[in-house]
């Protein structure tokens, strides 16, 4: 997949290298502000990157991060979690659409009954693609 379709569901604030501080296209508070950053050209993501990457999200005040990554090691994902809410998006696994919505897959295993764990840009949510096909966005 291309860094470029995770870039279109976004608003950029700033930029610095591969890193974005970013809001959501569809929301209307810049309070929901968080870190994007491309690590697709990069291998497996190790513990060690986590304190770097925690130490980007105090430099920028963002404690909610999206890496853009094709891979990540366990620990990496139990160190990073220390220091921001971090979402993983698989750089493997194109940008999908279910119910009118856009969504991307997150790194992690398949649920037998609920599907992948997603982000859905437009509801500025993550859920499971189940809970994405059952979604009525009357409630």
């Amino acid at each position: 997949m291309s860094f470029q379709q995770v870039l279109n569901e976004v608003n950029v604030i700033k930029t610095a290298g591969n890193a974005y501080v970013v809001t959501s296209r569809y929301s209307q508070k810049t309070t929901e502000e968080f870190l994007l950053i491309d690590l697709s050209n990069q291998g497996d993501i190790h513990f060690y990157n986590a304190k770097d990457l925690g130490k980007k999200c105090e430099q920028y005040n963002c404690y909610q991060l999206a890496l853009f990554t094709h891979g990540v090691s366990s620990v990496f994902v139990k160190m990073i979690n220390k220091y921001c809410d971090a979402m993983l998006l698989n750089a493997r696994m194109d940008m999908m659409t279910m119910q009118g919505y856009n969504y991307f897959i997150e790194m992690g295993e398949q649920d037998l009954h609920e599907g992948y764990s997603i982000w859905v840009p437009s509801l500025r949510k993550r859920m499971t693609q189940h809970k994405l096909f059952m979604y009525d966005p009357t409630f």
